[in-house]
């Protein structure tokens, strides 16, 4: 997929809209960059999904989902926490290499990569009779 012209050259800049797999499977080309094995990933509060925990660990659906692809990988972790706008600019600025939970839409894909593998559709009903 084509990077907009003002993101050339910042191959980091990887966002998943509830996409993470694809940051796992491209793992080398993220972790090119710095530290050997780490992908800095940005979390925002959106319980139950993701959010921080007192003690400063991630939790929700998204932490345990990165934490296990990590471990199968062989890869670290490093949370960045933010509000929903500063990790959109850290991942535009190529602060983090990864954003959970961001919804795919034609302007960030000009921005931003994404895989094709659909993880979780957050917006589903279950109706009972």
């Amino acid at each position: 997929m084509k990077i907009g012209n003002r993101y050339e050259g910042a191959g980091r800049a990887v966002a998943l809209g509830a996409l993470v797999v694809a940051c796992f499977l491209w793992s080398s080309t993220i972790a090119a960059d710095g530290p050997s094995g780490l992908v800095r990933v940005g979390a925002y509060d959106n319980p139950p999904k993701i959010s921080r925990a007192p003690d400063g660990t991630m939790t929700g659906f998204w932490a345990e989902l990165v934490e296990d692809l990590a471990a199968r990988s062989n890869l670290e972790i490093q949370w960045v926490w933010g509000s929903w706008e500063e990790c959109l600019d850290n991942l535009e600025s190529g602060r983090i290499d990864v954003m959970v939970d961001v919804g795919y839409s034609e302007d960030r894909a000009r921005h931003f990569d994404f895989s094709d593998e659909t993880v979780m559709v957050s917006w589903s009903r279950l109706y009972v009779r």
